[in-house]
């Protein structure tokens, strides 16, 4: 008889300190200095992160996460990036100036890939392009990057010690020297090929449509998986919808 209390007598311990778990955390905050909550990440950063994740079957062939460095999220980097150096509103505003000409010159990407699927590279699984419209464009520069502490926060969990960043980097301007992005282009599309497979993410242009759940770059859909590109990790489970 005594077997059986013995074997129920961790698990009654568990529970008898469980329900005190209230008042240990509250001793803990008490009694360790917890710091003071700062402003966090803007919440329009995960409107310009996409994931797409491609599978042989069961087999992951490549996991890529891709985050557009528009003029909105440059501005939201050097708002973070400000804030935890402790720059002033002109060294702020200079570095912003700063980034904003550079996307004059080039459309630029940070993306995540797995150490063992590298980019940029003479023998890499894998290819980049972008898509506009029917016109596809090739990478000026592929080269990888260590990522600052404000980016790697802007990719969240999908920054791991498992993957590698690279900066992606396009022409803004076509040979004819013409704008790539017009106020009449809605969607821009990154496609990542392979010999046997592909996939494609795609952004919304302008901020108006990034920002709208039911964008037009979501090819009618409102909502698509993360792993197909279409929406990030907060959309709500009842706004998931299959492809075709």
């Amino acid at each position: 008889m005594k077997h059986p209390f013995l074997f129920r007598a961790p698990f009654l311990i568990l529970i008898v300190m469980l329900s005190g778990c209230g008042r240990i955390i509250d001793w803990g905050k008490c009694n360790f200095y917890q710091g003071i909550e700062a402003e966090g990440i803007p919440s329009g950063v995960c409107a310009y992160v996409r994931t797409l994740i491609v599978y042989d079957q069961f087999t992951t062939v490549g996991i890529f996460d891709a985050l557009w460095l528009s003029d909105e999220v440059r501005a939201y980097y050097t708002q973070t990036h400000a804030h935890r150096l402790g720059k002033n509103t002109v060294q702020e505003n200079n570095l912003l100036r700063r980034l904003l000409a550079e996307n004059e010159h080039y459309l630029s990407f940070i993306v995540l890939s797995l150490h063992e699927f590298p980019l940029g590279e003479p023998e890499s699984i894998w290819s980049v392009m972008l898509e506009i419209g029917d016109d596809v464009y090739t990478p000026v520069e592929i080269k990888p990057v260590e990522l600052t502490p404000d980016y790697q926060a802007f990719f969240g969990n999908r920054y791991n010690r498992f993957k590698t960043a690279y900066l992606i980097k396009f022409d803004a301007q076509d040979n004819n020297e013409n704008d790539i992005l017009t106020n009449q282009t809605r969607c821009m599309s990154m496609r990542f090929r392979s010999i046997k497979k592909e996939g494609v993410v795609t952004w919304a242009v302008w901020p108006e449509d990034a920002h709208n759940p039911c964008n037009p770059c979501a090819t009618g859909q409102c909502c698509l998986p993360v792993n197909h590109g279409g929406c990030t990790p907060d959309c709500n489970e009842r706004d998931l919808v299959g492809l075709q």
